[in-house]
């Protein structure tokens, strides 16, 4: 796992206001470890490298709350974090004769976010039955309706369990 998707599973793991993270947090939490490495300024350089790289690719954006800087996941920083969640989770099988069916149709003026649901679709192992209908025998139907969610396309997609005849 390389230093950003271990960056990114670290800020999720904290418990100080989901989504927003301030620096100082991070610098206690590994701070003895630090110390023991005697690798600081390069952790920290590395830290803040990453940290920008995030912003400036629209993963997190850094505001300013009372006097403090914090960090916010953006919509796409979401996916992200649910995408590496995905790919530690085992897949559990639906019941027998049972599948999940995802229907959608997102319109043209929102063809990058259509695209990267599709993407995101084939990562949790939905098969394309039509080229906006996707089939699964996995149940991941709680990861579709975040995904759902993180992409606002609550208006535009159906989630359904079905029962083969």
């Amino acid at each position: 796992m390389n230093f950003t998707d271990y960056l990114f599973l670290f800020l999720k793991d904290m418990k100080w206001g989901y989504p927003t993270y301030p620096h100082s947090l991070y610098w206690e939490a590994v701070k003895a470890e630090i110390e023991k490495k005697n690798k600081s300024r390069k952790e920290k350089q590395k830290y803040y490298a990453t940290i920008n790289r995030l912003i400036k690719y629209n993963f997190l954006i850094r505001k300013n709350k009372s006097g403090r800087e914090i960090l916010i996941f953006t919509p796409k920083g979401l996916i992200r974090l649910q995408r590496l969640n995905w790919k530690n989770k085992k897949k559990i099988k639906l019941k027998k004769r049972e599948s999940c069916l995802v229907i959608f149709d997102i319109p043209e003026k929102m063809s990058r976010v259509r695209d990267l649901f599709r993407r995101c679709l084939y990562e949790l192992g939905f098969i394309m039955f039509q080229k906006s209908v996707f089939i699964s025998k996995h149940d991941v139907f709680n990861e579709v309706k975040e995904l759902i969610q993180n992409c606002g396309l609550e208006e535009y997609v159906k989630v359904l369990i079905t029962r083969d005849v």
